[in-house]
């Protein structure tokens, strides 16, 4: 055997052995990512119509999702939204595919509306005496997606379940207009 096969064996091994080494480390630390959050910080409410046993309204949520991961993209895949009041759901909408980059916040701007919804009368009479005689009315979103996590080399194609809920959106009315606007922003809580 030549010198030369002697000393290029031994350092292919050790080539080999190193990217091994750097992909099972890569691996781990994308199977071991933190989840991201989602917060609403603004929305509102165009107009609150409540009639015997009817709703309409129009909602501009502003929902954002913040990826905490320094190393690592998320990406969204089947993302379903759920408006709901006291376990009634509203409206149900999905977002196409995106994704958060590294570190990075992004805002989603979710526009839904109910046009003449059918409700039990007593849920229709609770949402018109919480506008009209305390002024706050809460709806809530619960929110359920497929994730997945990229780093500069490797993507996860283990798909990843997260559920959250964002619940109690207390919105303020005006009597005069029925218009409302969020009284504050609010962390969604992850289901497990």
């Amino acid at each position: 055997m030549s010198c030369c096969c002697r000393v290029i064996a031994p350092l292919i091994t050790l080539v080999v052995l190193a990217v091994l080494i750097i992909v099972v480390v890569l691996s781990i630390n994308v199977s071991d990512a933190d989840l991201p959050t989602f917060e609403v910080y603004s929305a509102s409410i165009n107009s609150l119509t409540v009639n015997t046993a009817e709703l309409t309204a129009d909602w501009n949520i502003l929902l954002s999702t913040k990826n905490p991961n320094h190393d690592m993209q998320v990406y969204y895949e089947a993302t379903s939204i759920v408006l709901f009041y006291n376990d009634i759901v509203l409206d149900k909408s999905t977002l196409p595919m995106f994704f958060t980059d590294k570190s990075a916040t992004h805002v989603i701007n979710m526009k839904t509306s109910v046009v003449n919804e059918r409700l039990d009368a007593s849920v229709a009479n609770d949402i018109a005496i919480s506008r009209d005689e305390h002024g706050i009315v809460e709806f809530g979103l619960n929110i359920s997606t497929s994730i997945r996590f990229k780093n500069n080399l490797l993507r996860s194609h283990d798909h990843k379940s997260l559920k959250v809920v964002c619940y109690p959106l207390k919105f303020v009315f005006n009597n005069a207009t029925h218009a409302g606007t969020l009284s504050q922003g609010l962390t969604c809580r992850r289901i497990e």
